[in-house]
């Protein structure tokens, strides 16, 4: 607890040796515990209401236990069976997003999305999912553009450093699968 120096007069004018002995010797108010139980009450009232369960338990009929111990197993039955139609939805949910090019972790997390009705992220997700198709799109693209045919102008997909590095065999292999590059890395 802080002292509030506020409460002491003339404060702010007192050295420090006079400020030591003024909070030394302040008094705090006593706490108010009004509104709160103490740990005996709790502990007697918990104690009181473990017996009175324990004594209901007993006087209950064996066939109202039976009704209450079904109860409790169809409630578990049913939460169980809601887990499972909720992995359900999600999984065929998520199994056709990923047919529609989906990443799995993005398609999972969609697919919750969508089943908790978390419309936000999953529209993030969307929007996500669209940057790496046009990535995905623009790479495929350019790996696929062949290139132009005769001129100057052709550039080589290989180095003459990574030509070099390659063993001879492979070398030789590429020159005869590639002679127009064979013949511009060598700069004729």
């Amino acid at each position: 607890m802080k002292v509030d120096v506020t409460k002491i007069e003339g404060y702010e004018s007192m050295s420090a040796e006079e400020k030591l002995k003024a909070i030394e010797s302040y008094e705090f108010a006593e706490p108010d515990y009004s509104g709160y139980v103490t740990k005996d009450t709790f502990d007697k009232t918990a104690s009181e209401l473990a017996k009175a369960k324990k004594d209901l338990k007993a006087k209950l009929s064996e066939e109202e236990q039976k009704a209450i111990e079904a109860k409790e197993e169809r409630e578990k039955i049913e939460a169980e069976l809601a887990a499972l139609k909720k992995d359900k939805a999600i999984s065929e949910s998520a199994k056709k997003l990923m047919a529609n090019g989906y990443s799995e972790e993005l398609a999972n997390s969609s697919a919750i999305a969508l089943y908790d009705g978390d419309f936000d992220t999953f529209f993030k997700n969307q929007s996500k999912h669209l940057e790496q198709f046009a990535t995905k799109v623009k790479s495929d693209y350019i790996a696929t553009t062949p290139y132009p045919q005769g001129g100057a102008e052709k550039t080589s997909v290989m180095t003459l450093k990574e030509f070099r590095k390659l063993p001879a065999d492979q070398r030789e292999k590429w020159a005869r699968e590639n002679p127009e590059e064979y013949r511009l890395l060598y700069g004729g």
